[in-house]
């Protein structure tokens, strides 16, 4: 995909909830991706209400290992989330969590295929 040089606006709301460190990069990729249309599905509306991304993205696409990903997972579960894509470094930290899906990614490639529908990531799942 080709992105023509213009500014892309990130809205990170509440504006008074805190924000910080780079967990958010893979995130902000995919919904850009998904603004302009290189990630189309018919069932994304609902992987993404049921979804959580976490992960830093380097400039050539990996999804670095991400501080904190246990008590996020936690709370994703608790809020009644299905899974959460994550930084493949991270996995193993989640190796005790139940209940919800856990896909660990390498690079943001595999993410765009596996919300294409274009790839199946095996996560664990424990219910």
């Amino acid at each position: 995909m080709e992105f023509l040089s213009r500014k892309i606006v990130v809205n990170l709301s509440p504006a008074n909830t805190r924000k910080e460190g780079s967990m958010f990069d893979l995130p902000i990729a995919v919904g850009i991706l998904i603004a302009n249309h290189a990630i189309r599905n018919l069932n994304l509306g609902k992987i993404l209400l049921e979804t959580v991304f976490i992960g830093e993205l380097s400039l050539n696409g990996e999804i670095e290992k991400t501080k904190g990903i246990l008590p996020i997972c936690m709370e994703a579960k608790r809020l009644g989330m299905k899974r959460i894509i994550l930084p493949k470094q991270n996995e193993e930290e989640t190796q005790i969590l139940s209940g919800i899906e856990i896909i660990a990614v390498s690079n943001l490639k595999e993410v765009i295929d596996y919300l294409k529908g274009e790839k199946i990531i095996r996560g664990k799942e424990d219910n």
